[in-house]
Order: structure tokens, then sequence, then C-alpha cells
């Protein structure tokens, strides 16, 4: 899964960097989501 770990730690960096200044907020909600994503991919990955 490395494209995913990738995305993982990609994205929340980049919000770290724009919201910095501004509420954590979205970061968190950023990761929530990509957590659930991969969560899923990985389900279906089983699945099959």
């Amino acid at each position: 899964m490395p494209d995913a770990t990738l995305v993982r730690l990609i994205i929340p960096t980049n919000h770290t960097a724009h919201f910095n200044n501004l509420s954590f907020i979205p970061y968190s909600s950023t990761s929530a989501i990509i957590d659930f994503q991969l969560n899923h991919h990985l389900m279906n990955k089983n699945n099959d």
C-alpha cells in the first residue's frame, strides 16, 4: 500500500502548512476522511 501511505502522509502535511495560523479542524477532518477511505480500501482488498 505505498501509494495510500504517501497520500496519508502528504495531505495532512500540506494542511498543516495551509492552516498553521487557523483552526486545526480542517486538518483533523481531512485526516479522519483519509483514514476512513484507507480503511474502506483495505477492507475491499481483503474481500477480494
